[in-house]
């Protein structure tokens, strides 16, 4: 399965493609709104996922919705020649992932459940965790390419939405951790304590995380916050994992926190920096009442 297209060559996404194309995948890609510095060397960018579809054997997504996933299949399900496997490596919860491997099952087409974890920097170094789930023999036919931009590869099962559950999870621990901390060092800003001297005492201590490993020192404490993650994503993710804790019936009580406390920042900065919420939670205690 050397014909491989792409769909959504976002932040993540063209990373992710520029590796597969340079693990020998002939690539056709497909983007809603085309840059050109985004498609990798000698890909061929088509002008429609119909167009993509017809010309590639497999086909790996990176959508911002299941809505955007469902799109995509109803385009190719009418193809006389159409794609024996789409791999998702979207961020679109159980539901989503189940809804999209019925649709596609429809046409005859395997689904990979597939998302990723480890952000762009990553990416780019070919270096991310991917959870799958999904038929065996399609997820050993997708597994080099899988391989061309992780370093980890996590089987979760053979029922799609299992990784996307995955993933969920993965998520909503990171959130949560990242506000907690935020408001951890805003207390000891407060009380005179220097953030490198915080954030030493964490990462040898019961108050290490990634968060206070990674993130405060490589893109935060150094003023940077380039986590290439826009806040609306992350806002989007995190309202996709109550929704999803809703349907399992699981309690999601510091989640509904989380969330109205993105409701204060998002809105206002949607294309910023995640990280920067750390700003804002600093500063509310800045404010009168």
């Amino acid at each position: 399965m050397n014909a491989v297209g792409f769909v959504g060559l976002g932040n993540i996404g063209a990373p992710i493609a520029n590796c597969i194309a340079k693990a020998g995948a002939r690539l056709h890609v497909y983007d809603i709104s085309p840059t050109p510095d985004r498609v990798p060397q000698d890909a061929i960018s088509e002008a429609s996922p119909r167009a993509l579809g017809a010309n590639t054997e497999i086909v790996f997504l990176c959508l911002p919705s299941a809505e955007a996933g469902h799109s995509f299949a109803a385009e190719v399900a009418t193809l006389e020649s159409r794609p024996k496997i789409v791999v998702d490596t979207s961020t679109i919860g159980p539901s989503g992932a189940a809804s999209l491997s019925r649709a596609l099952a429809a046409s005859g087409i395997a689904y990979i459940d597939a998302p990723v974890s480890g952000g762009v920097a990553r990416a780019v170094r070919a270096d991310l965790t991917s959870m799958v789930a999904g038929d065996p023999a399609a997820v050993e036919a997708a597994a080099p390419w899988i391989r061309a931009y992780s370093s980890k590869i996590v089987n979760m099962g053979a029922k799609p939405g299992l990784a996307q559950a995955m993933k969920l999870v993965n998520n909503y621990a990171s959130v949560a951790c990242m506000l907690s901390t935020s408001e951890a060092i805003s207390y000891g800003l407060r009380q005179g304590l220097g953030m490198d001297a915080m954030l030493e005492v964490m990462n040898t201590s019961s108050g290490q995380s990634f968060v206070s490993s990674v993130l405060f020192p490589k893109h935060i404490a150094n003023g940077a916050f380039d986590s290439a993650a826009p806040a609306r994503i992350v806002a989007k993710d995190l309202a996709l994992f109550l929704r999803e804790a809703d349907l399992a019936g699981t309690s999601h009580t510091i989640g509904d926190e989380a969330l109205s406390l993105f409701t204060g920042y998002s809105p206002e900065n949607p294309e910023e920096d995640w990280l920067h919420i750390f700003e804002f939670i600093r500063d509310r205690g800045n404010r009168p009442g």
